[in-house]
């Protein structure tokens, strides 16, 4: 299998898995809401979902690099790696979204909450 299928299988996957683990964090969480509330208060620290979450968005950040490496190797034969660049940029922050949450709810802000405000 060639580097753009592997890539193309990756971008696919993506949404799914990042729906299965929203879904997943959102159930141990009572009432979480999905309309007021945003994504990453799922991963926040000390939260019920928290490891959950978080292994979601590491796993969608590495798809989606894994999709920019697909998208690049096709966009060899174009000159033009616009395209790849920005969706490893989104990749690397989606990681950084899991690997730096947020504090929990009234705690002072930290430079961990500032790295996720910037991943984001």
């Amino acid at each position: 299998m060639g580097r753009c299928v592997v890539g193309g299988m990756a971008g696919v996957a993506s949404p799914v898995v990042f729906t299965a683990f929203v879904a997943g964090s959102s159930a141990l969480v009572p009432g979480y809401d999905h309309i007021s509330q945003h994504v990453s208060e799922l991963a926040r620290r000390a939260g019920p979902s928290a490891w959950v979450m978080r292994l979601g968005l590491l796993l969608v950040g590495i798809l989606d690099l894994v999709l920019a490496v697909g998208v690049a190797s096709g966009e060899e034969r174009r000159g033009s790696a616009l395209r790849s660049r920005l969706i490893a940029l989104l990749g690397l922050a989606t990681i950084g979204t899991g690997v730096l949450p947020l504090q929990p709810a009234g705690a002072p802000t930290d430079a961990l909450a500032r790295g996720h405000v910037g991943a984001v």
